[in-house]
């Protein structure tokens, strides 16, 4: 079986179909903590409630946090880590 670069093959290479066969794609993930700033963070378990909503009062409050929002790169961050939740790693 050949990797495709950036992916570790876990399991069986024997069976691939087997569910021990997982690509998990740990550079990738890696890569994305480093670029953010997070590659010290720790993995948790904790999901959030289906009702839980972002409402105004989330926003910024002040003008300097309004003026420094757009700076911060949300939604690069979470659709990197879409995409590797789609897309190659499941359990993120």
């Amino acid at each position: 079986m050949q990797q495709l670069e950036g992916f570790r093959i876990e399991g069986n290479e024997d069976h691939p179909e087997a569910v021990s066969s997982v690509a998990v794609q740990k550079r990738y993930i890696e890569r994305i903590l480093e670029r953010f700033g997070m590659q010290d963070s720790k993995p948790v378990n904790i999901l959030l409630a289906a009702y839980f909503r972002l409402s105004t009062s989330d926003s910024p409050q002040t003008k300097d946090k309004e003026r420094y929002m757009p700076s911060v790169p949300y939604s690069s961050a979470v659709g990197s880590l879409m995409y590797a939740m789609v897309c190659t790693h499941l359990d993120i």
